[in-house]
């Protein structure tokens, strides 16, 4: 700017302000104003926003004393930096909004959401709780700031995609930790107790109400056997029948008992033997009880049956006694 040349824009108002009339330039471009457009430029003649700053070395501001913020863009990487020059040890960044603090990062790395003492590389926290202790294999806390009264009050963690998700959560009326699938059902809970409970891990325990007398056949409701279950968790067991709904080492345990007759049941998957209980050869006027348990490797959709080998007649069979004197029952053990 010609002081002489541009003399007669330079005025002031009645209130005493200084006004410059059109563009400004200092020293070709540490300064440029662009009155034309109401821009600013510093290291640029041509400011392309309000305020437009152009490093050379990519820092464009700098703020503060010793601990001060330096803004760098350049090198495809942009960056606020904390205490630039190393002479502070101890700087924290923090994110304020309304008038409180909401975000910090410590200078060792953890970031703290919540919480103005991450403990953690990443520590939130809600209403104000306290984390807990630093702990070298956590990378992620979270925690409530409630009394664990209400499904409303857990804190949970989801992980998912666009169409689906899995859910993990603590707290609730259980105080326990649960994992839900994507349709909202609980799939596993870990009770503070230790206790594990898995609603859809499939499990059953059947017996028969009607005395046995079929030979040589699967002890199915099509045979003329009556089977009650005390619970059958999944819905796998049908008639006599439990068909593994995936793959896995399934538990297996049978009793029965017979009068006189040396009967035989065996255990048969998909329809071919794979264990029976051999007679004890007794032959006295008694009631005997047999019983047995395996460990038989299902692939999903494979199916357990019963199959009576021999019996009696009807006044020698053998029963389960509704229950009281026999059972088939099993289990997903892995």
């Amino acid at each position: 700017m010609s002081l002489t040349r541009d003399l007669a824009r330079l005025h002031s108002d009645s209130d005493g302000n200084l006004i410059l009339a059109n563009n400004l330039t200092v020293d070709t471009n540490t300064l440029k104003v662009d009155a034309a457009n109401n821009r600013v430029g510093i290291g640029t003649t041509t400011p392309a926003a309000p305020l437009d700053v152009v490093s050379s070395n990519g820092v464009l501001a700098k703020f503060g004393a010793t601990t001060e913020l330096e803004i760098y863009a350049d090198n495809n990487e942009v960056s606020f930096r904390a205490d630039a020059d190393n002479d502070e040890n101890d700087t924290i960044f923090t994110f304020d909004i309304d008038g409180s603090e909401k975000m910090r990062i410590k200078n060792d790395g953890n970031v703290g959401i919540g919480t103005t003492s991450p403990t953690n590389n990443l520590t939130i926290c809600d209403g104000g709780a306290s984390p807990y202790g630093a702990d070298a294999t956590i990378l992620l806390d979270l925690k409530r700031n409630v009394t664990n009264t209400g499904a409303a009050n857990a804190v949970g963690l989801r992980l998912g995609n666009n169409s689906n998700g899995f859910e993990i959560k603590y707290g609730g009326t259980s105080d326990a930790l649960s994992m839900a699938g994507g349709s909202g059902n609980t799939m596993a809970t870990f009770k503070n107790d230790g206790a594990l409970t898995l609603p859809y891990q499939p499990a059953f325990y059947a017996f028969t109400t009607n005395d046995i007398t079929a030979n040589g056949v699967a002890l199915t409701s099509t045979n003329g056997v009556t089977w009650s279950e005390s619970f059958d968790q999944g819905n796998n067991f049908s008639n006599g029948t439990f068909t593994a709904p995936v793959a896995g080492k399934y538990y297996f345990s049978v009793m029965w008992n017979r009068y006189i007759v040396q009967s035989r049941i065996a255990i048969r998957k998909n329809n071919n033997n794979y264990m029976r209980w051999e007679p004890t050869g007794r032959t006295d006027e008694a009631w005997e009880s047999q019983q047995y348990a395996v460990l038989i490797n299902l692939a999903a959709s494979d199916y357990v049956t019963l199959y009576g080998e021999y019996s009696g007649t009807t006044s020698h069979p053998y029963h389960m006694g509704g229950g009281a004197w026999g059972h088939f029952g099993g289990y997903l053990v892995a």
